[in-house]
């Protein structure tokens, strides 16, 4: 039951209980005056009086006033009693008959009395209700202020709790005897907050891993099929040559001998062989075709897994640039990679994962849709990067169409002091670039250019590459290659390291 329901009929019971005894003591139950119980009185004064005590003090004890003859307002003393109809005896100190009344004893009006008393007896009763009524609130409030508001916030709490908000907390009372057990409460909130926590954490690390994962594999299964390929291309050329060689061995129709002998063996273990390579070709393409089921399914889950991240981990710390040049030679599967100048050596700020993982996509990405040479350029960069370069609002990508004076700022670049702030690595291949249209949005996430028709892939390359080089303290360029004196055009990349 509500506290207020509880203080609505406790009021209820005490209005019912004053009505009661205001009813009680309207009754006038006054009747007549008890004459022995005064004779008795009058006797017992007597008695005080010969034995010396003081009319004061009887007067006080039996509270009546004792009005003797010899008084001067006598006369007016008894007939205010008779007035207010007293009750008047005679006093005659001395039980002799002969001996004549001294006075008189007076006693007030007994309904009177009687009136005044009860009066006062209701007077008391009302303050002695009022100060329960008081007191019932006070306890009241205390009993809903220590005992019922401590249960009131627990159940919002709770309530709180159950809807998954662990933000909010357990107001905590000096005063509540409660207090440790709402304490537990909030402790057991904070747990489960920080196992929250915990389990966000960790699913994103599993989720961060499988992403991670997911797109390292893409590397080794693109090994597999260029090596299918190469394979397969070597077994079909072995299998022109034996088909070329028995339409020849067909085409001669007179042998002799021994001549003849030894073509029919000749032919015989072409015939095996011929089905070797066949049995091989099926096996190559089997592989080849798992490999691409393979990637079409990591492809799938690493898209899924990216969509519910904000960010994947990078931790740049400080690397020696050098380990740049094995990224390189790890990736010569994928076609001819040419080194135009030395790497420079210094300290930069990388996450070694990482770059090994924007060197993998940018050098994936031109043996996928270029085909050509890839060539790599080292140089330092000045304190802006690509100062020299026209950004789009929109993008961090560019179009740059002076090549030349691009060449020369390498050039340049290798002669300047090491104390530039970055490193810089260009990557071009000698595609046909990328168009107008999608220059600007390769770097968005799940973006692919017109180019990629029948190329399988995600749109996450260029885009990776970029976020993971910003979270580097680098930076990412790409443009394509166009200039008058070069008759083939080209993609370029350039990768920002910066410097210790």
């Amino acid at each position: 039951m509500k506290i207020r329901w509880i203080a609505v009929i406790y009021t209820i019971i005490m209005l019912a209980l004053l009505k009661f005894l205001s009813g009680e003591f309207g009754n006038d139950d006054f009747t007549h005056r008890d004459m022995v119980y005064y004779n008795d009185i009058i006797e017992q004064i007597k008695t005080k009086y010969n034995s010396g005590m003081s009319i004061e003090d009887i007067e006080k004890e039996y509270n009546c006033d004792i009005i003797l003859n010899e008084d001067k307002d006598y006369t007016a003393k008894l007939f205010d009693y008779y007035k207010n109809y007293g009750l008047v005896m005679d006093f005659s100190p001395d039980n002799n008959d002969s001996v004549a009344t001294v006075g008189k004893v007076c006693f007030s009006a007994e309904e009177n009395i009687f009136s005044a008393a009860k009066e006062k007896v209701k007077k008391n009763i009302t303050y002695v209700w009022v100060c329960l009524l008081a007191a019932g609130y006070v306890f009241m409030f205390v009993l809903y202020y220590n005992y019922i508001r401590p249960f009131h916030e627990l159940q919002h709490f709770t309530t709180e709790i159950a809807k998954g908000n662990l933000d909010v907390a357990l107001p905590m009372h000096k005063e509540n005897m409660f207090g440790a057990f709402t304490e537990s409460f909030d402790v057991m909130r904070e747990e489960l907050a920080a196992s929250r926590m915990r389990e966000a954490e960790a699913e994103k690390s599993k989720k961060e891993l499988v992403a991670q994962l997911s797109h390292d594999i893409k590397t080794p299964v693109a090994t597999i099929k260029a090596t299918c390929e190469v394979l397969e291309m070597q077994e079909k050329m072995r299998l022109d040559e034996l088909q070329q060689r028995a339409k020849k061995s067909m085409g001669t129709d007179i042998f002799a001998g021994n001549e003849r002998q030894a073509e029919e063996d000749s032919a015989f273990e072409s015939d095996k062989e011929l089905q070797r390579i066949t049995g091989k070709l099926e096996k190559i393409g089997y592989i080849s075709n798992k490999a691409d089921t393979i990637d079409e399914l990591i492809s799938n889950m690493f898209q899924a897994t990216l969509e519910e991240l904000s960010e994947l981990e990078v931790k740049p710390v400080e690397t020696d640039s050098r380990i740049i040049s094995d990224f390189f030679k790890e990736l010569s599967s994928y076609g001819n990679i040419v080194i135009e100048n030395e790497l420079p050596e210094c300290l930069v700020y990388m996450d070694k994962l990482r770059m090994e993982q924007v060197i993998g996509n940018i050098v994936g990405n031109s043996a996928k849709y270029a085909g050509t040479d890839i060539s790599v350029s080292y140089k330092y960069s000045d304190v802006s990067i690509g100062n020299n370069v026209d950004y789009d609002n929109n993008s961090n990508s560019i179009d740059k169409t002076d090549a030349d004076a691009k060449k020369q700022d390498i050039k340049n670049a290798n002669e300047k002091n090491t104390n530039d702030r970055y490193l810089c690595i260009t990557v071009r291949d000698y595609g046909k670039g990328i168009s107008d249209d999608d220059i600007y949005n390769v770097t968005e996430k799940f973006y692919r250019g017109q180019n990629s028709s029948g190329i399988q892939g995600s749109g996450l390359g260029l885009y990776l590459a970029k976020h993971f080089m910003e979270k580097q303290m680098g930076g990412f360029e790409c443009y394509n290659h166009k200039s008058a004196d070069d008759e083939n055009d080209g993609f370029v990349v350039e990768l920002y390291l910066k410097k210790v």
